[in-house]
């Protein structure tokens, strides 16, 4: 991941291995992800179980 991407989402606080991030070395490779993000139609552990 870039450095300038790094220290945005640090600035942000978010983590590049928390879930529905997508960061990689070449643009192919961060659509290849989203499009498998996309297809669990959304990024489940981003929200706290069900009480």
């Amino acid at each position: 991941m870039p450095d300038a991407a790094e220290r945005l989402l640090e600035a942000a606080g978010i983590t590049a291995d928390e879930p529905g991030i997508a960061v990689a070395d070449s643009g192919s490779a961060v659509v290849d992800a989203l499009a498998t993000a996309l297809g669990e139609h959304r990024a489940w552990d981003r929200f706290p179980a069900a009480l």
